[in-house]
């Protein structure tokens, strides 16, 4: 018997504080976003070499273990490790000549939104579970394709969870 990996579209229904949290969580992936940024321009200066997703991984690290940087603590790891992951991407498609150079976030004009790579579960029918939010409303809106993550944005306070296996 083969499996079908599906993916669903829910219309998320956050409490406030719900909202509240997901949109400082987007903050926190600008902001790392941002300094990690800011580290491979800095190290390329100095060296001439790149800096890899392991070093800045490691080097997030220790951001978050820093005082003055312990609200990073407070989003979930996957959504930051994610963000280094999207950095790495865009360096590669740059050099290939698929995109632009990577630019800094501004808040004003980057939609919050952010990626779980895993995690987030679909409850039932109309809840799903998002980690360290907890239970959150959702109503399906379609189904099809095969996206593997789930994605937040809160403009649209739609969220795509894939992964879900069926039996074909």
């Amino acid at each position: 018997m083969t499996t079908l990996t599906r993916c669903y579209k829910y219309r998320m229904y956050p409490t406030d504080d719900q909202h509240t949290t997901l949109v400082r969580w987007a903050g926190c992936r600008r902001y790392v976003w941002n300094w990690a940024l800011r580290q491979r321009k800095d190290h390329y200066r100095a060296t001439g070499r790149g800096l890899g997703y392991a070093k800045l991984a490691a080097a997030l690290t220790r951001l978050k273990r820093d005082p003055a940087h312990a609200w990073l603590r407070e989003c979930v790891a996957q959504v930051l490790q994610q963000t280094l992951m999207d950095l790495e991407r865009a360096f590669t498609n740059f050099f290939e000549k698929r995109a632009k150079y990577p630019r800094f976030k501004a808040r004003k004009t980057t939609p919050h939104s952010l990626r779980f790579p895993q995690c987030v579960l679909v409850v039932d029918a109309h809840t799903i579970s998002v980690p360290k939010i907890g239970l959150m409303r959702a109503v399906p809106s379609s189904t099809g394709g095969n996206h593997q993550r789930c994605n937040y944005q809160a403009r649209r306070d739609r969220v795509v969870v894939g992964g879900v296996r069926v039996p074909q």
